[in-house]
């Protein structure tokens, strides 16, 4: 596969594959999950897109999300680069001064929000931002005293309605992106003094994911991974989100790093990407309930994890185990090992971590 941009890359999928499912979502805190086919994603970028023209958004603006991951981070994100824009990930726990930094230094025009608790963030520095004209509201409300406040469904509801008139602009700056052109600026944590924006291209993104896909081969459509880690950082942005819509493989997306356990179950992922702290986590909420156990619980579980430690030893280097190896392995799983990994929905092959 060979893609010029990120742009020319969405736009093949979703014309090759318009009716696979390519997001699992929540629509609401606690709902059961959704799914979207590529049409439908194509659909919901296209309004977005079509809004911010309306909106006066020209081609390389900043557009800056300040939202935890959700289906709306991503349709802001692939409608801003659509239009040839730039987005600016902002972590969400970030502070009201560290955010007016970012909007500064990025001279952000644009900004997507997540909630009232985020919008109060960005109007807790409004006088401060020299470059900001327009605040987009997912979950909330815009009143009259909320200047350049807009909500998610207004804007969208007007990017359906504007959608005819401003479809060949919409077009044409979609065609005039390049490969070199800035598609993002990533900001790193600030740990050794102000945050430095990372300038990331479509061509730089693109060379990323050809990498990672010679060196993994992960089947499209048997496969499905989980988002867990926050999109501001651009590990997960790649590997959890980008590579999927390069490979056609569907991804569900985490409500929090709080609900992951249950998550899991409801979406029974084959892979997912973390970062070693998560599979710490994993490991001693799983240890720690073993070690609650009886004493003969306790012994079980520790020769089930030996059986399961030889037998993979052995398949991932091609070494041939025998028949008694094989039964003892089949007892421990079914005993154990298939409990533990029922956990995780049932079908967890891999996780990455980084």
């Amino acid at each position: 596969m060979h893609f010029h941009t990120i742009n020319t890359m969405f736009a093949a999928q979703a014309r090759e594959n318009p009716h696979d499912l390519i997001i699992r979502y929540r629509p609401q805190s606690g709902a059961d999950y959704a799914d979207l086919t590529w049409k439908q994603l194509e659909e919901k970028v296209v309004c977005f897109a079509t809004a911010l023209i309306d909106r006066g958004f020209l081609p390389g603006d900043r557009l800056a999300i300040l939202a935890f991951n959700r289906l709306e981070w991503l349709i802001a994100d692939l409608g801003t680069l659509m239009v040839g824009g730039v987005d600016v990930p902002i972590y969400h726990t970030n502070t009201p001064a560290q955010c007016d930094y970012l909007l500064n230094d990025s001279r952000a025009r644009f900004v997507v929000v997540e909630n009232d608790i985020q919008l109060a963030k960005i109007q807790a520095c409004a006088s401060n931002l020299k470059h900001l004209e327009n605040i987009i509201i997912m979950d909330g409300s815009a009143s009259d005293d909320d200047d350049g406040v807009v909500t998610w469904d207004t804007l969208m509801q007007s990017g359906a309605e504007k959608e005819n008139a401003l479809k060949i602009e919409r077009q044409k700056r979609m065609k005039q992106v390049r490969p070199e052109d800035l598609a993002t600026v990533v900001y790193t944590s600030g740990t050794t003094g102000p945050p430095k924006g990372c300038m990331v291209s479509h061509q730089n993104t693109l060379f990323v994911l050809a990498s990672i896909d010679k060196m993994h081969a992960i089947a499209s459509r048997t496969n499905l991974s989980l988002l867990v880690l926050p999109l501001s950082h651009f590990y997960p942005r790649v590997s959890g989100y980008y590579f999927n819509l390069y490979k056609n493989i569907p991804l569900a997306l985490a409500e929090s790093i709080d609900t992951l356990a249950s998550d899991l179950v409801d979406t029974a992922p084959t892979y997912f990407c973390c970062v070693p702290r998560v599979l710490e986590k994993v490991y001693a909420r799983i240890t720690g309930a073993a070690e609650k156990g009886s004493k003969f619980k306790r012994m079980l579980f520790n020769w089930a994890i030996a059986q399961g430690h030889n037998h993979y030893q052995r398949v991932n280097v091609a070494i041939f185990e025998p028949m008694v190896n094989r039964i003892l392995f089949s007892l421990a799983d079914r005993l154990v090992l298939g409990k533990i990994r029922s956990r995780f929905g049932g079908r967890l092959t891999f996780a990455v971590s980084a």
